[in-house]
């Protein structure tokens, strides 16, 4: 065995929690082919240990009433969760909001299901003011996919870090770009699939030495920075 993979071996065995950090079912996430017991079911089948599901927040779902968006998106992600619990995978709750200034995106990582009629309400105003209220030490507000057409580099003093490896393979996310802005300005970075269509399971997992025990524990292992990328059988050190 070379070199190379005696290091890519290593790395996997100490690193073995693998995690898809951005994942959507539906209906919460219209967009999304997958109900949440195939999303949770594809993940499982392709080597997660885990999967985050990110469903979207976005300002015109406010045409809706708070009182069903809400039963929605908590719907899809305790069907993930109990599937999770059947398929032995854990499933954690996060979201991916969207606010009506621009075509930006945010993945937030720690609240649980109380924080959801929160969400409905802070996407009818600005991303700079949802991170003022949010961010602290068991949340991550994350700009998702920075350099995709029609977006901008948010203001990094209202972000937390970047979503550095969107693996979506229907939009060109500019991997390298993201990956040059945060080193401008640093942050955690985090990769994912942007799961949302069948056969594109497993494209990017985050892998962990240690199992997230819920959302905040989550937090806690992304700001540490002691994480891989694992695209296909190629490790990426973040």
């Amino acid at each position: 065995m070379s070199e190379l993979n005696q290091l890519k071996q290593k790395l996997i065995s100490q690193y073995p929690y693998k995690f898809e950090l951005h994942a959507h079912t539906n209906p919460a996430s219209g967009c999304s082919e997958l109900s949440p017991a195939e999303m949770v079911e594809r993940c499982k089948n392709a080597g997660a240990s885990g999967v985050v599901v990110t469903n979207h927040a976005i300002w015109w779902m406010r045409e809706q009433s708070k009182e069903d968006w809400c039963a929605q998106y908590l719907k899809d992600f305790r069907e993930a969760k109990e599937a999770g619990e059947r398929l032995g995978i854990k499933v954690l709750l996060g979201f991916e909001m969207h606010f009506p200034e621009n075509n930006n995106d945010y993945l937030l990582f720690g609240p649980d299901e109380s924080f959801i009629p929160q969400a409905y309400e802070y996407i009818g105003g600005s991303q700079q003011d949802f991170y003022a209220a949010c961010h602290g030490a068991d949340v991550l507000i994350l700009q998702a996919h920075p350099c995709r057409d029609n977006m901008v580099p948010a203001d990094p003093a209202y972000l937390d870090g970047y979503e550095v490896f969107n693996m979506h393979p229907g939009h060109n996310s500019r991997v390298a770009k993201a990956a040059k802005l945060h080193a401008q300005h640093g942050g955690v970075v985090t990769g994912g699939t942007d799961f949302h269509h069948r056969g594109h399971e497993g494209s990017l997992f985050t892998c962990f030495a240690e199992m997230p025990r819920d959302e905040k524990d989550l937090v806690r292992l992304l700001r540490s920075g002691d994480y891989v990328f694992m695209a296909g059988d190629k490790v990426i050190l973040g």
